[in-house]
């Protein structure tokens, strides 16, 4: 097999022995360019994801400490942060975010995702099969927040048997004939 050599023969120099040529603008090579957004995002980005989901658990709160409004569940636990630290916390870091949420909703492996690219995390995130069930967003109202500072658990428990002993119940006995 012929081995390509660089031949300078072919290549004009100016009188001094520099290239005549070397400004002239090339013609792009026939290969594709590769962009960051075709890269995998490699383990300094993952560890990162990691180190910005740390500071969500740094503000994390119970249901019953939320305030009302929109809200974040982060675990399977029950811990919640509210919307206006996920926002901060998650500003201009869109895609950690991304495949946070990925992560902790299982829909790629915490193994898999240094070697995912960017359009690869983006199109799992924007599955409309994928569904989340970890890490979600939701809302607290003003009437869950009223429900458990009004009454505990045992209260309300004591107050339900209560009202079904109360009740005048008949018993319905349903009868067949047969022929």
């Amino acid at each position: 097999m012929p081995t390509k050599t660089f031949d300078e023969s072919k290549i004009r120099r100016n009188t001094d022995g520099t290239f005549a040529e070397k400004d002239k603008h090339h013609a792009p090579n026939e290969l594709p360019s590769i962009s960051a957004h075709d890269q995998p995002v490699g383990d300094r980005f993952t560890q990162s994801m990691y180190s910005i989901a740390e500071e969500l658990f740094d503000h994390k709160q119970d249901w019953d400490d939320l305030p009302a409004g929109g809200c974040y569940r982060l675990n399977e636990w029950g811990d919640y942060v509210a919307e206006d630290e996920w926002d901060r916390i998650w500003q201009d870091r869109d895609l950690e975010r991304k495949a946070w949420m990925g992560v902790t909703n299982e829909w790629f492996g915490p193994e898999d995702l240094p070697n995912m690219t960017p359009h690869e995390i983006e199109a799992a995130y924007d599955d409309d099969d994928l569904s989340p069930d970890v890490s979600f967003y939701t809302e607290k109202h003003e009437d869950d927040i009223e429900d458990t500072k009004g009454t505990d658990a045992n209260q309300a428990m004591r107050e339900a048997n209560r009202s079904y002993a109360d009740m005048d119940v008949e018993h319905h006995t349903a009868h067949r004939t047969t022929r």
